[in-house]
């Protein structure tokens, strides 16, 4: 997943943040045209996220990582701090090998319902920093007591 952030100086200017962000997104042919206007903004925020996995999305965004066709960019989504584009290059669907004595049966997928821009909302930035500090805190954790764990030293008595 790739990302195009715009911010926006202040809610004045929210608006032009808006009309400058969809232009940009009909412009957008592809995953390489994505990275170079993404490049060409500047902004540190802007470019590739890595590979993510759905489940660790926020729930409107895992819609929108699987609702939108691959190397198609997102609607624009608002926040108080700017505009986001999101595109999805490549998806990983891990495949599930069924038992061999089962027939394959068809199974029509039920398609996934339409997914309004204006439903999709940012995390709140304390929200998203309450969960940065609890990896780190959690990491610090399981580092010391693998340490703990590697120091002890245990007698056996009989």
């Amino acid at each position: 997943m790739k990302q195009i952030v715009i911010p926006a100086p202040s809610k004045e200017e929210l608006k032009a943040v808006q009309a400058q962000a969809e232009k940009l997104r009909k412009s957008i042919k592809s995953c390489t045209d994505f990275d170079e206007k993404a490049r060409a903004m500047g902004i540190p925020e802007s470019g590739d996220m890595g590979t993510l996995r759905v489940k660790d999305l926020a729930p409107g965004l895992q819609q929108l990582a699987v609702g939108i066709p691959l190397g198609q960019p997102s609607p624009v989504l608002m926040s108080p701090g700017g505009a986001v584009i999101l595109i999805v290059c490549k998806r990983d669907v891990p495949m599930i090998e069924p038992p061999p004595e089962a027939e394959p049966q068809p199974v029509a997928a039920p398609a996934p319902p339409p997914i309004d821009p204006k439903d999709i909302k940012m995390p709140p930035r304390e929200e998203i920093e309450r969960d940065l500090i609890n990896e780190r805190a959690d990491l610090l954790a399981r580092r010391y007591l693998r340490d703990l764990r590697r120091t002890a030293f245990v007698e056996i008595r009989n």
